[in-house]
């Protein structure tokens, strides 16, 4: 007899019976997630919460959607997960799961309403669980693809991983229609994400269970960035099967997951005036961003359209989308200076049941009945992104300063995109971009844990002209889940400086010739004088002058982006402190209005920046997030900017004091 093993392994099918017959699925893709293991859970036979979800989209004219469908929480579809299990060292009961998804979007002129939903099941720990979901049918196919059975398949691991957690499989989705014009090659880009960070590939997939009847590759696939080259050679619809893989350290798969979605060939006329290239998306961000956002939290951003072609009579139709559940979408406007942009806005705010991964698709159409290119992004709930703490030098700078430094709240790591990430300068007199540097592909960006240095050293900037320093989404990216990004800084008043002038004197060679007359002799002497070089700075005016013994209650907020003022020292030596107060608790500071400020104190005579400090040493039941400078001064004036580098503006309490030596007055 052999030596019985102590973990038991379990083996589990799923199996789907759906009764209802008709050519009315257009895809789908299932997933799971393991929050964390409970502290109950020590060993084999015992169960842990599992996070089903699924995402199905049907003809519409048989699941109808509609605008209020999302926000009513309509069900579409039908059909239930029923469990056969074929383990045999023991018993285990699987419970049921509705296949009923809540419908999130839908398009009239493709014919299709789509959504998703998620179910908590306990599943036993230690096992390796099959689930199948089965049914009829697919709308009419080409060929090679003669029938219509569906199948779609999802393997979840509850084995410990070598790090101690539990896996959670990767996430993808997919616009349930994807448009190829008949005689030209598609290249479809498929977004995955993992929220654990492993490598993810695709493949085919090639079994009965995990594709049915539509099993035939349809073009070439690359597994990773996974992308199907696509050729449309007759008209009609084709069915994609393909199945996305997580992976440990040594290449052995943790989980699988599937993806299935129909490609439509067609036939698309355009007039004289028409643009015959289809529309992009120029958004905000970048195409597979991973955007992390708390639960409980609005995130908003823009969706944004460009058709690319000048005095064309194309317009945009509409914008396809596959969204999560309960995000919201404005109205398509069209942009009043550039007629060939549109806007769609959005909002979500994720529940706290909404844990993970989710991701936003989007495929513009225009008025030709041309389709852009699929652009996804993921969002990461209750997962914070890196915030830049510091940006430095502002203020008054060389025009020969060469040298950046930003600093962040959590260890990053280069872009995971190849290029396209940019700093980008502006000069403020005109809003033009004069410099920028990517982050993703410069090989003189230098990543630390918490600091990214990046040079300027082609470019000398304008004297006595002032810049702004903007950043683009992902400047910094988490090491950790789908590697979440920074977000975009497009407020102009975030990271600014000014350039000193140089003053250059020339004075001619000249002979000074001076007798010097005595008793004894006379003496010529001839002098040179040389040229001499002075570097000053020229400030703005100051808008205000305080006196030692101040406290007063200011402001800032996004029009009027930072505080300044400026004090005189009169004695051969002060010691001056300045401080910007709070007075609230930490536990209360987000709803107090109050600010996060930044002192910084500079040399009026030359515009040299002596000191900066954000930290006021002070109690957080107090005074939580104060600033206090203290500084010996030499005789002279000085100027002090107040700024709010993390956009947190509000009031604080301003006091400016000074201990003199009587000694050295």
């Amino acid at each position: 007899m052999g030596i019985v093993p102590k973990m038991i392994s379990l083996y589990v099918h799923l199996l789907l019976v759906v009764v209802v017959a008709g050519s009315h699925y257009r895809g789908g893709a299932i997933s799971y997630t393991i929050r964390a293991i409970p502290d109950n859970i020590t060993g084999d036979g015992q169960q842990i919460p599992v996070r089903v979800m699924q995402r199905h989209s049907w003809r519409r004219s048989s699941d109808f959607c509609n605008d209020t469908s999302p926000s009513s929480g309509n069900l579409i579809g039908s059909g239930t997960l029923v469990s056969s299990s074929n383990q045999s060292m023991s018993s285990v009961t699987i419970p049921s799961i509705d296949t009923s998804v809540r419908c999130t979007d839908y398009n009239e002129e493709f014919d299709y309403s789509s959504g998703e939903n998620s179910a908590d099941v306990l599943l036993p720990i230690n096992s390796r669980i099959e689930y199948l979901y089965q049914g009829c049918c697919w709308i009419t196919l080409l060929s090679p693809d003669s029938e219509s059975d569906w199948s779609l398949k999802l393997i979840v691991n509850t084995y410990r991983r070598p790090d101690g957690r539990l896996n959670s499989s990767p996430k993808t989705t997919m616009n349930p229609i994807v448009q190829v014009e008949v005689g030209k090659i598609g290249i479809i880009r498929i977004p995955m994400a993992d929220s654990d960070g492993d490598p993810v590939r695709c493949r085919w997939g090639n079994s009965k269970e995990e594709c049915g009847s539509i099993c035939t590759p349809k073009g070439y696939l690359q597994s990773n960035p996974c992308q199907l080259t696509y050729n449309a050679s007759r008209l009609g619809y084709h069915a994609v099967a393909l199945v996305i893989e997580d992976f440990d350290s040594n290449d052995n798969v943790l989980s699988s997951i599937p993806l299935q979605f129909l490609i439509h060939i067609v036939n698309i006329t355009t007039d004289n005036c028409s643009c015959t290239d289809p529309p992009i998306y120029i958004g905000e961000w970048p195409e597979d961003s991973c955007i992390g956002v708390q639960s409980n939290t609005t995130i908003n951003a823009r969706i944004q359209i460009r058709i690319p072609c000048e005095n064309t009579c194309t317009t945009l139709q509409d914008i396809l989308t596959v969204s999560p559940a309960g995000l919201i979408k404005g109205e398509i406007t069209s942009d009043p200076i550039n007629k060939n942009i549109y806007t769609m806005p959005i909002e979500w705010t994720p529940e706290p049941d909404q844990y993970g991964i989710h991701q936003l698709c989007v495929t513009p159409v225009d008025s030709q009945q041309q389709t852009g290119s699929q652009v996804c992004l993921t969002f990461q709930v209750d997962v914070n992104p890196p915030e830049f703490i510091r940006m430095t030098p502002t203020g008054f700078i060389f025009a020969t300063q060469s040298s950046w430094t930003l600093e962040t709240d959590r260890d990053i790591i280069r872009p995971r995109r190849s290029s396209g990430v940019y700093i980008r300068f502006f000069k403020r007199v005109n809003n033009e971009e004069v410099y920028r540097v990517d982050v993703a592909s410069d090989v003189t960006v230098f990543y630390q844990p918490r600091t990214i240095t990046f040079f300027t050293t082609q470019y000398t900037w304008e004297e006595n002209e002032e810049y702004y320093v903007l950043l683009d989404a992902g400047v910094a990216t988490l090491n950790e889940s789908c590697g979440v990004e920074s977000n975009p800084i497009n407020n102009p008043h975030a990271w600014t400086f000014r350039v000193a002038v140089t003053e250059t004197t020339n004075i001619e060679e000249i002979d000074i010739t001076e007798q010097l007359v005595s008793s004894i002799t006379t003496q010529q002497t001839t002098t040179k004088r040389q040229q001499t070089t002075t570097t000053t700075t020229t400030q703005l005016a100051c808008p205000r002058w305080l006196h030692f013994d101040t406290i007063s209650n200011e402001s800032t907020n996004a029009n009027e982006t930072h505080f300044t003022f400026c004090f005189s020292v009169n004695t051969t030596l002060a010691d001056v402190t300045i401080s910007a107060n709070t007075w609230v608790s930490c536990r209360m500071w987000k709803s107090s209005g109050a600010a996060d400020p930044l002192l910084e104190l500079y040399s009026e005579e030359n515009g040299k920046l002596l000191a900066q400090n954000d930290d006021g040493n002070s109690f957080a039941l107090q005074n939580c997030y104060a600033a206090v400078l203290s500084y010996r001064l030499q005789r002279g004036d000085y100027r002090v900017i107040i700024r709010n580098p993390k956009c947190a503006y509000g009031k604080f309490e301003l006091r400016l004091s000074a201990e003199i030596d009587r000694n050295l007055k």
